[in-house]
């Protein structure tokens, strides 16, 4: 089912013009500083995931699929990555994303799209790795997400790999009207209808973001304080720097998450 009512390129211009940070690509329930406290496991996670892979990093060619303010291109830099260029929706966010790293290539290109591909200007099978975090989950239409895994597989070399984030229900799905958590099993099936094995899950948050994946109260209720707290400064850096630890712990040790997870994926063929 999809919702054709909404629109993901004005919700997103809007939205990252009010809040052109962090803070507008994260979580806006939870405060700015908890925020940067949060990215910074996202930071740890994503880095051992992309030290997992057998790809060279500084001679690999580099896709960042859903750039928002460029966290995740700045990973990159800092993993060493060289060739490595940006896309995302809007052009609230290529513009900022050109004015901070004027020396890579920054598109403005809707993944989804059946003419991603051509706007793009990349020939298939170029690229050896695409990051795509927190992005998929925001497209609500079920055949573009499906496209969007489509056009990923095709730029990527066989055996190339993906890297993505999102929160892989275990039981059903939730739509609301600009994020849709799939089940596991949903997503498993359209990797592997676009071309893509799992390679390995693992937990990239914990306790310091929404429980979706779970019906405990227990989680609940720690959702509703954690919101509360981190609504006000200090108290939300604070919070943050408190939990940063245990968090780093949890999602080093842990299997699965009730929260989001990531995934890393290698294309094995070619999309169905």
């Amino acid at each position: 089912m999809s919702d054709s009512r909404f629109e993901p390129r004005a919700y997103w211009e809007n939205r990252l013009r009010a809040h052109p940070n962090i803070h507008g690509v994260g979580y806006l329930n939870l405060g700015q500083a908890y925020n940067t406290w949060l990215y910074r496991v996202r930071a740890a996670v994503f880095d051992a995931v992309v030290n997992s892979t057998s790809v060279r990093i500084p001679t690999a060619s580099i896709l960042d699929a859903g750039s928002g303010t460029g966290f995740y291109l700045d990973r990159w830099l800092g993993l060493g990555a060289t060739d490595v260029r940006g896309l995302d929706l809007t052009t609230v966010s290529t513009s900022l994303l050109r004015a901070r790293f004027p020396q890579l290539p920054i598109h403005t290109v809707d993944l989804g799209s059946e003419m991603a591909l051509e706007e793009l200007g990349l020939a298939p099978a170029t690229v050896d790795l695409v990051s795509c975090m927190d992005v998929l989950f925001h497209i609500v239409d079920d055949q573009r997400y499906k496209q969007a895994l489509a056009n990923i597989s095709t730029l990527l070399r066989t055996g190339g790999y993906l890297i993505l984030s999102d929160n892989f229900l275990h039981g059903p799905e939730v739509r609301l009207e600009h994020h849709v958590s799939r089940s596991l099993v949903t997503v498993t099936a359209m990797l592997e209808g676009a071309g893509f094995e799992i390679i390995r899950r693992r937990p990239m948050l914990y306790l310091m973001n929404a429980p979706v994946d779970s019906n405990s109260r227990r989680l609940a209720r720690w959702e509703g304080m954690i919101r509360r707290l981190t609504a006000r400064e200090p108290l939300g850096w604070l919070t943050g720097a408190l939990m940063y630890p245990l968090e780093r712990i949890l999602v080093a040790t842990c299997n699965e998450s009730p929260s989001t997870e990531i995934l890393l994926c290698r294309r094995v063929g070619h999309p169905s």
